[in-house]
């Protein structure tokens, strides 16, 4: 005699559910004093504030997306779309992105567009290098390239 079963309940497989159960619920708001200053009972509530509008892009921005801009074709072209310094835990072609000879606070005129494309975990450890020792890796990175700065 077979057991019987009972009817399972269908499982939602899509990302983008309908149902109304299943939609988040909103978060209670937290309690601000109206003074402004912190409640007396809980002093680790902090009040609420609003955030910072972010910076507009400026001089140096606009130059950068211009050279960000420049640096993908040249790099796509020449097939290039890897991680150039290869260091101990090098993720290859994932996480790509551009390192220059120095921080960018440092750079001096026209180095922004003298940048190698190096992976996250490579350019963090680039980062920490001497400048020296920084400088010299993304030179010779970018004479192996063999790429010409644009005019």
């Amino acid at each position: 005699m077979p057991l019987s079963r009972k009817p399972r309940k269908p499982m939602i497989r899509s990302a983008f559910v309908r149902h109304s159960e299943f939609r988040p619920k909103t978060l209670p708001k937290r309690k601000v004093a109206t003074d402004g200053l912190p409640d007396e009972k809980n002093s680790s509530s902090a009040t609420l504030t609003q955030r910072k509008p972010i910076r507009k892009v400026g001089r140096k921005g606009y130059q950068w997306i211009a050279a960000r801009k420049w640096l993908k074709k040249q790099f796509n072209w020449l097939g290039l779309t890897h991680c150039m310094m290869r260091f101990q835990g090098c993720w290859y072609d994932d996480g790509i992105g551009f390192a220059h000879p120095a921080k960018r606070r440092n750079l001096r005129e026209g180095e922004l567009w003298l940048a190698v494309p190096v992976c996250n975990a490579c350019h963090s450890q680039l980062e920490i290098m001497p400048p020296e020792k920084m400088r010299e890796l993304v030179e010779t990175a970018w004479a192996k390239a063999g790429i010409k700065l644009p005019q």
